[in-house]
């Protein structure tokens, strides 16, 4: 597990303690025990998010702390697009750099994050925004609204998928990082 993913579940078990038990505090070694992680990830991961002002902890002598989140922690966790940016729960690395028209000439790292709270629909959303202005928009869209008709059937057509992603990844490769973070959040998810 990395830090963003122990950042995540840190998060998220504070939230829920939060909205269960209205200004209750976590006791460290049940964080540890809940999360499976040695105490100096977990003090890495507590200092971080303190430091970012997500957190309040109250420390004690024996090296134990009492940990509850905050309302900026709280706003954080309930903003899905804004946690999973800075918190993401699993990361795929795919290569892409474009020349000026672009085409793919070589590699650089662009990370797409995959959460069970990714909204399809948002997703579809921000693309399209994305594409505004930009050269075959007309078509692009369309393609992109042929892909999201896919997935609001009951049974996805996985050529069809694959036609239009192809057709995406050499017509608008830009839009694939968002592209595999909608179709891995479907498959995985539902």
């Amino acid at each position: 597990m990395d830090n963003n993913q122990i950042r995540r579940k840190i998060l998220k078990s504070l939230y829920e303690v939060e909205r269960n038990t209205p200004g209750m505090d976590i006791y460290s070694p049940e964080i540890k025990q809940k999360l499976g992680i040695d105490d100096t990830k977990l003090n890495f991961n507590i200092n971080y998010l303190e430091n970012e002002g997500y957190i309040d902890v109250s420390r004690y002598a024996d090296g134990e702390f009492d940990a509850k989140i905050k309302s900026s922690g709280i706003n954080l966790v309930e903003d899905n697009l804004r946690f999973n940016k800075l918190f993401p729960s699993i990361n795929f690395t795919q290569n892409i750099v474009q020349n000026s028209t672009g085409v793919v000439i070589g590699s650089g790292k662009v990370n797409v994050n995959i959460d069970e709270s990714i909204s399809l629909k948002e997703s579809f959303i921000n693309l399209y925004q994305e594409i505004e202005g930009q050269k075959n928009e007309y078509l692009i869209k369309n393609k992109l609204e042929e892909l999201e008709g896919e997935f609001n059937k009951n049974q996805i057509d996985k050529s069809q998928v694959k036609k239009i992603t192809d057709w995406l990844k050499s017509n608008a490769n830009w839009t694939i990082p968002s592209i595999i973070q909608i179709i891995s959040s479907a498959l995985l998810y539902g």
